[in-house]
C-alpha cells in the first residue's frame, strides 16, 4: 500500500508497480468462502449436519512488514443432545 500525492491509499503490484484495485466486501467474502470450501477440514465443518450455530468474524490488519491482511475466523457449535 502506498499513498498517492493527494493522500489516497493505493495498492501496487510488488513486481510491476501497477495499481491493483481494492477488493469489494463481496469479493473478499467470496474469496474467504472459496478458500474454506477448498480446504477439506474447513469444508467438513461447514457441511457438518450436526452444527446448529455458526459465528463468523473478519478484520483487516497489517502484517509485520506493513502489508494489509484479512483475518477471518469461524466458530461452529453443536448443540448438546437433550436427555
Amino acid at each position: 500500500m502506498t499513498l498517492d500525492p493527494d493522500g489516497t491509499r493505493v495498492r501496487r503490484d510488488a513486481h510491476t508497480g501497477e495499481e491493483v484495485p481494492w477488493p469489494t466486501y463481496e469479493e473478499a467474502a467470496r474469496r474467504i468462502v472459496q478458500q474454506r470450501m477448498d480446504s477439506p477440514g474447513h469444508r467438513n465443518n461447514l457441511l457438518n449436519p450436526e452444527v446448529r450455530r455458526l459465528a463468523c468474524g473478519t478484520v483487516l490488519s497489517r502484517s509485520a512488514l506493513g502489508g494489509e491482511v484479512i483475518h477471518s475466523v469461524q466458530v461452529f457449535v453443536k448443540l448438546a443432545s437433550r436427555r
